[in-house]
Protein backbone atom coordinates (compact mmCIF):
# COMPACT_ATOMS: atom_id res chain seq x y z
CA UNK A 1 0.00 0.00 0.00
CA UNK A 2 1.43 3.38 -1.06
CA UNK A 3 0.00 6.49 0.56
CA UNK A 4 0.23 9.94 -0.98
CA UNK A 5 -0.85 13.31 0.43
CA UNK A 6 -4.24 14.49 -0.77
CA UNK A 7 -3.62 17.58 -2.90
CA UNK A 8 -6.15 20.05 -4.23
CA UNK A 9 -3.96 20.53 -7.30
CA UNK A 10 -2.91 16.96 -8.09
CA UNK A 11 -6.26 15.41 -7.17
CA UNK A 12 -8.64 18.15 -8.29
CA UNK A 13 -10.55 15.80 -10.58
CA UNK A 14 -10.81 12.82 -8.22
CA UNK A 15 -14.22 11.41 -7.37
CA UNK A 16 -15.21 8.95 -4.63
CA UNK A 17 -17.21 5.82 -5.35
CA UNK A 18 -18.97 3.41 -2.96
CA UNK A 19 -17.13 1.01 -0.66
CA UNK A 20 -16.27 -2.27 -2.38
CA UNK A 21 -15.87 -4.96 0.27
CA UNK A 22 -13.94 -7.13 -2.16
CA UNK A 23 -10.99 -4.78 -1.61
CA UNK A 24 -10.67 -6.23 1.90
CA UNK A 25 -10.90 -9.95 1.18
CA UNK A 26 -7.17 -10.36 1.83
CA UNK A 27 -7.07 -8.04 4.86
CA UNK A 28 -6.97 -10.64 7.61
CA UNK A 29 -6.13 -8.26 10.46
CA UNK A 30 -8.29 -5.13 10.32
CA UNK A 31 -7.02 -2.02 12.16
CA UNK A 32 -9.27 -0.76 14.96
CA UNK A 33 -9.66 2.49 16.89
CA UNK A 34 -10.45 3.31 20.50
CA UNK A 35 -13.97 4.60 19.89
CA UNK A 36 -15.21 1.34 18.32
CA UNK A 37 -13.93 -1.27 20.77
CA UNK A 38 -17.33 -1.73 22.40
CA UNK A 39 -19.04 -2.04 19.01
CA UNK A 40 -16.77 -4.79 17.69
CA UNK A 41 -15.90 -6.74 20.85
CA UNK A 42 -19.40 -8.24 21.09
CA UNK A 43 -19.28 -9.85 17.64
CA UNK A 44 -15.69 -10.38 16.53
CA UNK A 45 -12.41 -11.69 18.00
CA UNK A 46 -9.89 -8.91 18.68
CA UNK A 47 -6.17 -9.43 19.01
CA UNK A 48 -3.01 -7.42 19.52
CA UNK A 49 -0.15 -7.47 17.02
CA UNK A 50 3.44 -6.36 17.46
CA UNK A 51 5.34 -4.69 14.62
CA UNK A 52 8.83 -3.45 15.52
CA UNK A 53 7.74 -3.95 19.14
CA UNK A 54 4.88 -1.47 18.70
CA UNK A 55 1.48 -2.89 19.73
CA UNK A 56 -1.63 -2.44 17.60
CA UNK A 57 -5.22 -3.61 18.03
CA UNK A 58 -6.70 -5.67 15.21
CA UNK A 59 -9.94 -7.42 14.34
CA UNK A 60 -9.16 -11.01 13.37
CA UNK A 61 -11.18 -11.62 10.20
CA UNK A 62 -9.81 -15.02 9.17
CA UNK A 63 -8.15 -18.17 10.44
CA UNK A 64 -6.99 -19.12 6.96
CA UNK A 65 -4.88 -16.81 4.78
CA UNK A 66 -5.60 -19.17 1.88
CA UNK A 67 -9.35 -18.53 2.03
CA UNK A 68 -9.28 -14.83 2.92
CA UNK A 69 -11.67 -12.95 5.15
CA UNK A 70 -14.55 -14.91 6.66
CA UNK A 71 -16.44 -11.66 7.27
CA UNK A 72 -17.11 -10.81 3.62
CA UNK A 73 -19.60 -12.91 1.68
CA UNK A 74 -19.24 -14.07 -1.90
CA UNK A 75 -21.68 -11.26 -2.78
CA UNK A 76 -19.29 -8.69 -1.30
CA UNK A 77 -21.36 -8.03 1.83
CA UNK A 78 -19.99 -7.53 5.34
CA UNK A 79 -21.06 -10.14 7.90
CA UNK A 80 -22.35 -8.53 11.08
CA UNK A 81 -23.97 -5.43 12.50
CA UNK A 82 -20.95 -3.12 12.59
CA UNK A 83 -18.53 -2.35 9.77
CA UNK A 84 -15.14 -1.23 11.14
CA UNK A 85 -14.15 2.40 10.71
CA UNK A 86 -11.05 1.46 8.73
CA UNK A 87 -13.14 -0.28 6.09
CA UNK A 88 -15.73 2.50 5.86
CA UNK A 89 -13.18 5.32 5.54
CA UNK A 90 -10.59 3.65 3.33
CA UNK A 91 -8.76 4.98 1.26
CA UNK A 92 -8.41 8.05 3.52
CA UNK A 93 -5.91 8.33 6.37
CA UNK A 94 -4.94 11.10 8.80
CA UNK A 95 -1.20 11.10 9.45
CA UNK A 96 0.88 13.26 11.78
CA UNK A 97 3.27 15.43 9.80
CA UNK A 98 4.71 17.38 12.72
CA UNK A 99 4.33 17.86 16.49
CA UNK A 100 1.08 19.79 16.06
CA UNK A 101 0.24 19.01 12.44
CA UNK A 102 -1.57 16.29 10.57
CA UNK A 103 -2.71 15.93 7.01
CA UNK A 104 -4.97 13.74 4.92
CA UNK A 105 -3.39 11.00 2.82
CA UNK A 106 -5.02 8.67 0.32
CA UNK A 107 -4.31 5.30 -1.21
CA UNK A 108 -4.53 6.66 -4.73
CA UNK A 109 -4.69 3.25 -6.41
CA UNK A 110 -7.93 2.37 -4.62
CA UNK A 111 -10.79 1.52 -7.00
CA UNK A 112 -12.98 3.89 -4.95
CA UNK A 113 -11.06 6.84 -6.41
CA UNK A 114 -11.90 7.56 -10.04
CA UNK A 115 -12.04 10.56 -12.33
CA UNK A 116 -15.05 9.59 -14.44
CA UNK A 117 -17.63 8.54 -11.82
CA UNK A 118 -18.54 9.12 -8.19
CA UNK A 119 -18.86 12.18 -5.95
CA UNK A 120 -16.36 14.99 -6.41
CA UNK A 121 -13.79 15.70 -3.69
CA UNK A 122 -12.98 19.20 -4.95
CA UNK A 123 -14.93 21.93 -6.68
CA UNK A 124 -13.04 24.93 -8.04
CA UNK A 125 -9.97 23.77 -6.11
CA UNK A 126 -11.85 23.80 -2.80
CA UNK A 127 -13.02 20.80 -0.74
CA UNK A 128 -16.62 19.79 -1.37
CA UNK A 129 -19.06 19.16 1.47
CA UNK A 130 -18.28 15.46 1.08
CA UNK A 131 -14.54 15.97 1.54
CA UNK A 132 -15.05 18.42 4.40
CA UNK A 133 -17.02 15.71 6.20
CA UNK A 134 -14.29 13.16 5.52
CA UNK A 135 -11.64 15.51 6.89
CA UNK A 136 -13.73 16.03 10.03
CA UNK A 137 -14.19 12.28 10.45
CA UNK A 138 -10.50 11.59 9.92
CA UNK A 139 -9.56 14.19 12.52
CA UNK A 140 -11.74 12.38 15.08
CA UNK A 141 -10.33 9.02 13.98
CA UNK A 142 -6.79 10.33 14.40
CA UNK A 143 -7.56 11.34 17.99
CA UNK A 144 -9.18 7.95 18.63
CA UNK A 145 -6.09 6.19 17.28
CA UNK A 146 -3.88 8.33 19.53
CA UNK A 147 -5.90 7.41 22.62
CA UNK A 148 -5.74 3.74 21.72
CA UNK A 149 -1.98 3.86 21.23
CA UNK A 150 -1.54 5.40 24.67
CA UNK A 151 -3.56 2.54 26.17
CA UNK A 152 -1.66 -0.12 24.22
CA UNK A 153 1.70 1.37 25.19
CA UNK A 154 0.61 1.31 28.84
CA UNK A 155 -0.25 -2.39 28.56
CA UNK A 156 3.18 -3.00 27.11
CA UNK A 157 4.85 -0.93 29.84
CA UNK A 158 3.38 -3.21 32.50
CA UNK A 159 4.16 -6.34 30.45
CA UNK A 160 0.48 -7.19 30.03
CA UNK A 161 0.70 -8.22 26.36
CA UNK A 162 1.30 -11.95 25.99
CA UNK A 163 1.11 -14.45 23.09
CA UNK A 164 -2.34 -15.74 22.20
CA UNK A 165 -2.19 -19.19 20.63
CA UNK A 166 -5.79 -20.35 20.12
CA UNK A 167 -6.06 -23.99 19.12
CA UNK A 168 -8.49 -25.04 16.42
CA UNK A 169 -9.51 -28.60 15.60
CA UNK A 170 -8.78 -29.48 11.98
CA UNK A 171 -10.70 -31.95 9.85
CA UNK A 172 -8.05 -34.67 10.28
CA UNK A 173 -8.34 -34.62 14.07
CA UNK A 174 -5.22 -32.57 14.76
CA UNK A 175 -5.13 -29.24 16.55
CA UNK A 176 -4.07 -26.12 14.65
CA UNK A 177 -2.79 -22.91 16.21
CA UNK A 178 -2.99 -19.34 14.95
CA UNK A 179 0.38 -17.69 15.46
CA UNK A 180 1.83 -14.18 15.64
CA UNK A 181 -1.06 -12.64 17.61
CA UNK A 182 -1.26 -11.49 21.22
CA UNK A 183 -3.79 -10.85 23.99
CA UNK A 184 -4.10 -8.98 27.27
CA UNK A 185 -2.74 -10.83 30.31
CA UNK A 186 -5.74 -10.56 32.63
CA UNK A 187 -3.98 -12.45 35.43
CA UNK A 188 -1.18 -9.91 35.29
CA UNK A 189 -3.73 -7.11 35.36
CA UNK A 190 -5.25 -8.55 38.53
CA UNK A 191 -1.80 -8.73 40.14
CA UNK A 192 -1.05 -5.02 39.73
CA UNK A 193 -0.77 -2.81 42.77
CA UNK A 194 -3.53 -0.27 43.39
CA UNK A 195 -1.40 2.66 42.13
CA UNK A 196 -0.48 0.73 38.97
CA UNK A 197 -4.09 -0.30 38.34
CA UNK A 198 -5.28 3.27 38.85
CA UNK A 199 -2.67 4.52 36.40
CA UNK A 200 -4.06 2.20 33.74
CA UNK A 201 -7.63 3.15 34.58
CA UNK A 202 -6.84 6.85 34.16
CA UNK A 203 -5.29 6.13 30.76
CA UNK A 204 -8.45 4.37 29.57
CA UNK A 205 -6.83 0.96 29.43
CA UNK A 206 -9.59 -1.02 31.13
CA UNK A 207 -12.14 -0.84 28.31
CA UNK A 208 -9.44 -2.04 25.92
CA UNK A 209 -8.30 -4.83 28.23
CA UNK A 210 -11.74 -6.20 29.04
CA UNK A 211 -13.01 -5.70 25.50
CA UNK A 212 -10.15 -7.68 24.00
CA UNK A 213 -10.46 -10.38 26.67
CA UNK A 214 -14.20 -10.87 26.19
CA UNK A 215 -13.92 -10.75 22.41
CA UNK A 216 -11.84 -13.93 22.36
CA UNK A 217 -15.08 -15.84 22.96
CA UNK A 218 -16.04 -14.91 19.39
CA UNK A 219 -13.28 -17.04 17.86
CA UNK A 220 -15.65 -20.02 17.56
CA UNK A 221 -18.04 -17.85 15.57
CA UNK A 222 -15.20 -16.87 13.24
CA UNK A 223 -14.25 -20.52 12.74
CA UNK A 224 -17.85 -21.34 11.82
CA UNK A 225 -17.97 -18.46 9.34
CA UNK A 226 -14.66 -19.56 7.84
CA UNK A 227 -16.02 -23.08 7.37
CA UNK A 228 -19.04 -21.67 5.56
CA UNK A 229 -16.78 -19.57 3.36
CA UNK A 230 -14.53 -22.50 2.48
CA UNK A 231 -17.52 -24.78 1.88
CA UNK A 232 -18.82 -22.38 -0.77
CA UNK A 233 -15.38 -22.04 -2.35
CA UNK A 234 -14.53 -24.04 -5.47
CA UNK A 235 -11.21 -25.00 -3.86
CA UNK A 236 -10.54 -27.88 -1.49
CA UNK A 237 -11.48 -28.15 2.18
CA UNK A 238 -10.27 -25.55 4.64
CA UNK A 239 -6.62 -26.17 5.46
CA UNK A 240 -5.15 -24.96 8.76
CA UNK A 241 -1.43 -25.25 9.42
CA UNK A 242 -0.38 -27.35 12.39
CA UNK A 243 1.27 -25.86 15.44
CA UNK A 244 4.97 -26.00 14.78
CA UNK A 245 7.63 -23.50 13.82
CA UNK A 246 7.26 -24.07 10.11
CA UNK A 247 3.49 -24.29 9.88
CA UNK A 248 2.02 -21.87 12.42
CA UNK A 249 -0.35 -19.44 10.73
CA UNK A 250 1.63 -16.23 10.22
CA UNK A 251 -0.21 -13.33 8.65
CA UNK A 252 3.00 -11.58 7.57
CA UNK A 253 2.44 -8.08 8.95
CA UNK A 254 3.54 -5.38 6.48
CA UNK A 255 6.49 -3.13 7.16
CA UNK A 256 5.77 0.21 8.78
CA UNK A 257 4.99 3.04 6.37
CA UNK A 258 7.88 5.34 5.52
CA UNK A 259 7.86 9.04 6.31
CA UNK A 260 5.82 10.84 3.68
CA UNK A 261 5.96 14.35 2.27
CA UNK A 262 2.72 16.27 1.98
CA UNK A 263 1.07 19.48 0.87
CA UNK A 264 -1.82 20.86 2.89
CA UNK A 265 -5.39 21.25 1.73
Amino acid sequence: MALVPLSKTKHASLKLGPVDMNEFLDLLLIPLYEHEINSVACDYPLCITLQDNTPSLRLLSSISPKHGSALITSEGKWVGRYVPTYVRHYPFFAIATGPEEKSIFIEDTSPRLQEDSGEALFEKSEPTTLLAGIVSDMTAIFESASRLQIALDALQKFKLIVPWTPKIASTDGHEATIGDIYRVDMSGLDDLSNPEFNELRELGVLSLAYGQFLSMNNLGKLVALQNLTSASSPTADLEVSLDDDSQALDFGLPDSAKTLDFDKL
